[in-house]
């Protein structure tokens, strides 16, 4: 009963609070109850929200159920570093205490009832929080702690200082066979999730695991802020690499397919695809960022996602190769 997720990175707060909105919808047992939610921004000031009922969908998400990124509370967008708990509904107050965190981004979460006391008296969240600020990521030091409290009903997940992420259930917890976890860290981003009575784990874990990662890969990306234009008139030519030939004001002029598909009497579908290699003047410029849906007959383009005109997005590579 319950599941818990840190993350950290560019947007980190959008990023753990959409993915788990998106489970919500889909997952049976555990879930879419209270919600116990730290974000941090960049000066690690720290920011928290709660709810008991509801869950993030709940807490955030518009008339029709669903979490819209813009319109997530300042903090939540800014945040780049996060960490929660939810589980069902109604939990003993405070909420407050189903996490644990400090003034430097330290971030422990978990699943089952982290905060429950360990063998000192000490709440096992608490535990494991000082037990990072005192050796930071320390694998042994923190199983140590889960060790001693072998019988505890509890799972952890922790994310350090140094964006490391730690998760493990005690001995107790690893005999009850509904559980299931993933910890993915790189250079932009990091992330661990934690959970039991959630079903069916494996897909939840799955998807979970990819929204999670999508959302941070994304956010990670630089800024783009680079757009070319297309109109019915570019040409689509036939060559054996996909290209995209523009001018000097950014404007398509033609695309290079090896797809016959397109100078038959109707074919629809990304005739841009993410990815394909823009060339000015002979020279690579950039690729692809955002596809269109396209309509064409024999050769001529017919709509470009329903209009006459689009503007797209595009990666700009940082120096021209001929």
């Amino acid at each position: 009963m319950t599941i818990g997720i840190v993350a950290r990175g560019e947007k980190a707060g959008v990023a753990l609070v959409s993915s788990l909105g998106a489970i919500e919808h889909v997952a049976e047992g555990a879930v879419a109850g209270f919600v116990s939610l730290v974000v941090f921004d960049e000066r690690n000031s720290a920011t928290f929200f709660e709810s008991q009922t509801g869950g993030v969908t709940g807490l955030f998400g518009n008339l029709y159920g669903f979490i819209e990124a813009d319109t997530l509370p300042r903090e939540i967008q800014e945040a780049t570093r996060a960490g929660l708990i939810s589980s069902g509904p109604h939990r003993p107050s405070p909420l407050s205490r189903f996490l644990a965190w400090d003034e430097n981004g330290n971030i422990v979460s978990g699943h089952r009832f982290p905060q429950t006391p360990a063998q000192d008296g000490t709440p096992l969240n608490q535990s494991v929080l000082l037990t990072l600020q005192a050796t930071g990521d320390n694998s042994k030091a923190l199983q140590q702690v889960l060790e001693k409290n072998e019988f505890a009903d509890a799972g952890i997940v922790a994310l350090d200082t140094n964006n490391n992420v730690y998760c493990e259930d005690t001995k107790r917890v690893k005999r009850r066979g509904d559980t299931a976890s993933v910890t993915m860290c790189t250079k932009n981003y990091s992330f661990g999730f934690s959970m039991n009575s959630i079903y069916p784990p494996t897909l939840i874990a799955e998807l979970l695991t990819v929204k999670l990662s999508n959302s941070l890969r994304k956010a990670s990306l630089p800024k783009q802020s680079h757009c070319i234009s297309i109109k019915l008139d570019a040409e689509i030519l036939k060559g054996a690499q996909p290209k995209v030939h523009i001018n000097d004001n950014l404007a398509v002029m033609s695309i290079v397919t090896a797809e016959t598909c397109w100078f038959e009497n109707y074919c629809e579908g990304a005739l841009l695809e993410t990815g394909t290699p823009i060339l000015l003047d002979g020279m690579f410029v950039g690729t692809i960022l955002e596809e269109s849906y396209i309509t064409a007959s024999n050769g001529n383009i017919c709509s470009l996602s329903g209009q006459n005109e689009l503007t797209l997005q595009y990666t700009k590579h940082q120096t021209p190769i001929r």
